[in-house]
């Protein structure tokens, strides 16, 4: 398969204009983005202006300032009849400002709908929603350095929000009010299309636009086509509107010129979360190296192009939504990889660069030229599944995981109550997740120190330990039964056990005196005899545990009943079924 994309030279700047409701100013022809205060200010005043835009607030950011979307329509649009007019349309959602020094979106969106509502030409099947600014406390910590290798603007926001977190890794862990708004967003609107503006750099190129796709093999098999369609649909919107756009370029620290791999992502990701969703998701990367205004007008492109994709595409991405949530979800694929056995031919434009000696370091350097020049390079674009699990039909959370529950509540998870009662006429069974080893990371990751090396045993356990277990119970066959795979399945990518989510129970509460306990093992190796037989084949299968009295009787007192089952069990289950 042959993928090819062309150099156009002239700057994409002088190939679009824009027209204005309002007379906003061009801080990008100036290098320069609009401060929170003002962006904020001018989407009032659009608000204001048109009555086919109604400015919301989704929620709250941790730095104590709402996050605000502005909803277009063809129609009047008021607060008030947004969820009525929501049933008609289908949705386009952009999200704009996750990493503020990235502020290209903040820009071209502003303009764009400033553009759009002075003639409104939107589809009357359309729905845009907007937002502006997603992090609040990165956008307000403005200061001219923060992208030590960008070119403009000169004040730019900082990647961290009002609490350090990179909120473009929150989605399933969820630690910000910030990814609650999110949540809100999707919950509410649902939409068929996602995209989520940002910069980028990694290497140098003549393309003014990189684009990351949500892979369209881990959709449910009736959108991956759509997502296969839309993604090439993007490209050629681009290349009629004279706007250079490559795949993301996914290396760092050489040329690209040996052939790269797609961008994986996975749930963690804005667009991960999206495609969990049944959106088809898209993060524009414009490169930092071309000037502010050239990727300013490079996204106001894209924006326009998926306007059109809107009108191409929109009812059938929603009914392949509605087809695949009608079907019962089997199994699900929780980890992925590249394949690196299949690619596609690239024809790709390149900067040439050599290896010359640092003239700061005692090392070398890598240098690029101004000289373009083309060469047909493996584009690896394929996944292949690693690991697949058989979808229980229900996931049982029992009554105090306040922080599990609280996030599937704000993701707009379905769910009821039962209580298991021990002993019941009916035995029942769950199955219940232990982990056997782990390692932790070498350093803090986003706030968690993550688990590597996961190694889990699933056991089916008569369920309650206690005369009731009251659960919460949610079914998989469910909007987001995806995403609960995701977030409970230990060894999904971004699960809440990899995120370190439960570390109480890594750690033993209960323990036993020697002097006492001696008397008590002694007792179960008289009245068990296969406990007996065991222990003395340990002993004799290992010298170090022969020579080990301390691990001996811990060998005995973990055997036994008086041996806590919570110790390393995850504190939720899933159906046998």
């Amino acid at each position: 398969m042959r993928v090819k994309f062309t150099l156009l030279l002239s700057l994409v700047a002088t190939q679009i204009s824009f027209g204005q409701l309002l007379d906003l100013e061009m801080r990008h022809e100036d290098n320069q983005t609009y401060t929170y205060p003002e962006l904020i200010d001018a989407y009032k005043k659009l608000d204001e202006a048109s009555d086919n835009a109604a400015l919301i607030v989704l929620g709250e950011s941790d730095y104590g300032l709402p996050i605000h979307a502005l909803v277009v329509t063809s129609e009047t649009t008021t607060p008030e009849n947004i969820d009525s007019l929501r049933q008609s349309k289908w949705v386009i959602a952009v999200n704009n400002g996750i990493h503020p020094g990235e502020s290209c979106g903040v820009d071209a969106s502003l303009h764009w709908l400033n553009a759009m509502l002075a003639d409104p030409s939107i589809d009357e099947k359309t729905m845009l929603v907007v937002i502006p600014m997603y992090n609040i406390g990165g956008a307000m910590n403005r200061r001219p350095y923060t992208r030590a290798n960008q070119n403009g603007p000169i004040n730019q926001g900082f990647r961290g929000n009002a609490r350090n977190y990179d909120l473009n890794r929150d989605l399933i862990k969820a630690d910000t009010r910030n990814t609650y708004a999110l949540y809100e967003l999707f919950k509410r609107f649902d939409p068929e299309i996602f995209v989520d503006t940002h910069s980028t750099n990694g290497a140098d190129y003549p393309y003014e636009m990189t684009l990351i796709t949500s892979p369209w093999q881990k959709y449910p098999a009736p959108m991956r086509d759509l997502v296969f369609e839309a993604e090439a649909f993007m490209f050629n919107e681009m290349e009629e509107r004279d706007v250079l756009m490559s795949p993301y370029v996914n290396v760092f620290g050489r040329t690209p010129n040996a052939g790269f791999a797609m961008f994986e992502e996975g749930a963690m990701y804005t667009t991960g979360y999206a495609a969990l969703c049944g959106a088809v998701a898209f993060v524009t990367e414009a490169h930092m190296l071309k000037p502010y205004e050239v990727r300013v007008r490079a996204t106001t492109a894209f924006l326009e192009g998926v306007l059109d994709l809107g009108r191409e595409k929109g009812s059938q991405i929603r009914a392949a939504k509605l087809q695949y949530r009608n079907a019962s979800l089997d199994s699900y694929t929780i980890r992925w990889e590249i394949d690196s056995s299949q690619h596609s031919l690239l024809d790709f434009q390149s900067f040439k660069a050599d290896v010359v000696s640092s003239a700061v370091t005692t090392g070398e350097r890598l240098k690029y030229s101004e000289e373009v020049e083309e060469v047909e390079l493996p584009y690896y674009n394929r996944l292949i599944e690693v690991e697949t699990v058989r979808v229980p039909q229900y996931y049982y959370i029992p009554f105090g995981q306040h922080d599990i529950v609280d996030r599937f509540i704000a993701a707009g998870v379905e769910m009821d109550t039962v209580t298991f009662t021990r002993p019941s006429r009916v035995p029942e069974y769950v199955v219940s997740f232990n982990i056997e080893a782990y390692h932790l990371a070498d350093r803090p990751y986003e706030g968690h120190v993550m688990l590597r090396d996961l190694q889990v045993v699933e056991d089916e356990i008569l369920i309650g330990t206690y005369s009731k277990l009251m659960c919460y119970r949610i079914s998989t066959q469910q909007r987001m039964g995806r995403y609960v795979v995701e977030c409970l399945e230990p060894m999904a990518s971004s699960s809440f056990v990899k995120w370190n989510m439960f570390a109480t129970y890594f750690q033993q509460k209960e323990h036993y005196s020697s002097y006492v306990f001696e008397d008590t093992a002694e007792e179960l190796l008289q009245r068990y005899p296969d406990l007996k037989a065991r222990f003395e084949a340990m002993k004799e299968g290992s010298d170090e545990f022969a020579q080990n009295p301390s691990a001996q009787l811990y060998w005995i007192y973990q055997q036994s009943e008086w041996f806590e089952p919570e110790y390393m069990r995850l504190p939720y289950f899933k159906s046998v079924n």
